[in-house]
């Protein structure tokens, strides 16, 4: 894993690319979760990039200062935010006595030029307190568009800081994988423990007598490649966030029709594909190059 391997030998920074609806700000909720599991003392800060129309270094210290959880996050000058950014990451750090701090920022497609140079000096100012701050931009495909574009123009400093590896986020790619993501459905309890995963409180009555979303990954699967097919859309079949729509829809709309013989069937499928809304949106939009 990209993440994993950055951390273990240092890397400083990292670009994570995919679609939109792909379920990119899940996957860091997801990640961070992982890495809290796997090394309790490592500090997790997960920074979403706004639109805006002009940069401001006041809003975008502030920005940071709030998902650091800083009691004071405007008042003062640019520079007195970022000193109090810098020392807010410092006391996080020392905390948990850590030398690394890892920081998700979302929807960095967003993120202007100057915005860069802004992070860089966290980056480097933190450097020389032996902290390592360590980036993860999450976003659209537009980001490697920004890396090769950093790279023409000689801003190798960003680069290097920011933009070494670089891994595309993408979604489901085969029946197996949507079986994976079913089964889900069938194991997960809510809450943990008590004997009611997500299939059987919806449809007890056909999960006791033996219903699980996990046998369904061919039947999804299919559902998806046909629609993608006959709305002649371009590219691969490939989907995350119209395929989880797909599963709430069949369990909150049959919830009415559980009972001991009821079981899926491809017309069902049909039918939550057409209102997860898969064609509908991938019609409006070019692949690839996506705002989210």
């Amino acid at each position: 894993m990209l993440i994993v391997r950055s951390l273990r030998f240092k890397i400083h920074g990292s670009i994570i690319y995919g679609r939109s609806r792909f379920g990119k700000s899940s996957g860091i909720d997801f990640l961070e979760e992982f890495l809290a599991k796997k090394d309790k003392t490592l500090p997790l800060i997960k920074l979403t990039c706004q639109r805006k129309k002009t940069p401001s270094e006041s809003a975008f210290f502030s920005n940071m200062l709030s998902e650091a959880c800083h009691a004071a996050t405007s008042g003062g000058t640019p520079s007195a935010l970022r000193i109090r950014l810098v020392n807010r990451l410092r006391e996080i750090a020392e905390r948990v006595k850590s030398n690394r701090i890892v920081l998700f920022v979302d929807d960095a497609q967003r993120l202007a030029q100057i915005e860069y140079e802004w992070l860089q000096e966290i980056h480097d100012t933190l450097a020389k307190h032996r902290v390592s701050l360590v980036s993860f931009l999450v976003g659209t495909p537009l980001l490697r568009g920004q890396k090769s574009m950093f790279q023409s123009q000689g801003e190798d400093q960003i680069v290097a800081r920011f933009m070494v590896d670089e891994l595309p986020f993408r979604g489901l790619l085969s029946a197996q994988d949507c079986a994976t993501c079913l089964v889900a459905y069938d194991v997960t309890e809510d809450p943990p423990k008590s004997g009611w995963p997500y299939t059987r409180f919806f449809l007890r009555k056909a999960f006791d007598t033996g219903l699980r979303l996990g046998d369904e990954g061919a039947s999804a699967w299919d559902a998806f490649g046909d629609a993608h097919r006959q709305a002649r859309l371009p590219g691969d079949v490939e989907m995350m966030d119209y395929f989880t729509r797909a599963v709430e829809y069949i369990l909150t709309e049959y919830v009415g029709q559980d009972n001991d013989k009821f079981r899926l069937n491809r017309l069902i499928w049909d039918e939550a594909v057409k209102y997860s809304g898969f064609t509908q949106a991938l019609e409006l939009i070019s692949p690839g190059i996506i705002e989210s």
